[in-house]
């Protein structure tokens, strides 16, 4: 007879570090094989942090964006330029020299409740020089604004118009500024754009014959609370850089706190807007892109979206979709320190040098 041995029985954490590996397998499978394997690990990675850290830990670990801008700056040898709004914690963080006419007001994503994704300032710089070689002169202003949980609904849109104040105030016309954001940073933009059409008591009114040059939406969140295409969304989870779950947990902790009134709930719930809420967006915004990733959990919301708020009230309003891209898959590329030759960055800035050179 053989002596019977006891085999422990796994522990609770053997089990999960099981499931984690399983799951970074399955995950790294279910990107596009044309990716490079730095992509692949840089997306994994992404996924796994948001879907396993609680939202301190997350903060704790990403630097303020003040700081990524300052090290990124004199990384590079660059000139650093910060204007504090009299919005506490709201600032202006520029690239190049702002004395100029053509203004990109850029609104940084990560949720409402992270500082700028990594990738996000060479990106920025890339796209000045690239304008720049094209003969348009554009600096760009990142804003920079509180997060949630520390502020709530609707602090960043309170912070947005006060910094478009600040530029009006320094001599900037509205008609030399084109409104970029991407995910939460192009969910922002469309606040801008919902005030302006139906103005919040809580918020300062914008002046009634402003008129943005234009707006560039990069994966914008239409949907912080996930309702709208949501099938989609599921379907699309296994290939995404970011989780069905996570975004609608990130989501829940904004509207959480709207008023239920539509005004509020459209502001910041765009794609759940009663239909015809953007019909007078033209006289807002010159002209529109929005961009999106083919395989991204947000895919369904952004064509919807364009269908049935843009397409029908704006004459000048694109959609590029980038084939196999993922959420905010123009960052990707300054993430991995590699610079963009194909998807939808050159497209962003022909549309972006057609928008500087031609009267809207």
């Amino acid at each position: 007879m053989f002596a019977s041995v006891h085999q422990p029985k796994p522990s609770h954490a053997s089990y999960q570090a099981f499931y984690l590996c399983w799951k970074a397998f399955t995950l790294l499978f279910s990107f596009r094989r044309s990716k490079t394997l730095k992509v692949l690990l840089t997306l994994l990675a992404s996924r796994f942090l948001m879907d396993y850290l609680s939202l301190r830990q997350l903060q704790y670990l990403s630097p303020r964006n003040l700081d990524q801008y300052l090290n990124w700056a004199k990384e590079r040898g660059l000139p650093i330029k910060i204007e504090e709004l009299p919005e506490q914690g709201a600032t202006l963080m520029w690239i190049g020299n702002h004395q100029t006419g053509n203004v990109i007001f850029y609104c940084h994503g990560g949720g409402y409740v992270l500082p700028s994704s990594p990738g996000t300032f060479d990106f920025c710089l890339y796209v000045q020089q690239q304008l720049e070689a094209k003969g348009v002169h554009a600096n760009i202003a990142l804003l920079t604004y509180n997060l949630i949980p520390d502020v709530k609904f609707p602090t960043p849109l309170r912070e947005a118009v006060c910094a478009i104040h600040h530029l009006l105030k320094c001599g900037i016309k509205s008609e030399n500024i084109i409104l970029t954001g991407e995910s939460a940073g192009g969910n922002l933009v469309l606040q801008i754009l919902s005030h302006m059409l139906h103005p919040l008591s809580s918020i300062d009114p914008l002046p009634p014959t402003l008129r943005f040059r234009g707006a560039c939406l990069m994966s914008p969140w239409v949907s912080p609370s996930g309702d709208v295409c949501a099938e989609q969304a599921q379907a699309n989870d296994s290939k995404d850089d970011i989780s069905v779950r996570t975004l609608r947990e990130w989501g829940q902790l904004i509207i959480k706190d709207v008023p239920r009134n539509p005004e509020d709930m459209a502001c910041v719930e765009p794609a759940g807007a009663s239909k015809g809420w953007f019909k007078e967006v033209e006289t807002a915004v010159g002209r529109m892109l929005m961009v999106s990733g083919e395989v991204e959990c947000m895919a369904g919301a952004h064509s919807f979206f364009y269908e049935e708020h843009l397409k029908d009230y704006h004459r000048d309003v694109t959609i590029a979709i980038q084939p196999g891209g993922v959420h905010d898959g123009i960052l990707v590329d300054f993430i991995v320190g590699r610079e963009p030759s194909e998807g939808v960055t050159p497209v962003i800035i022909e549309w972006l040098t057609e928008a500087f050179r031609h009267e809207t």
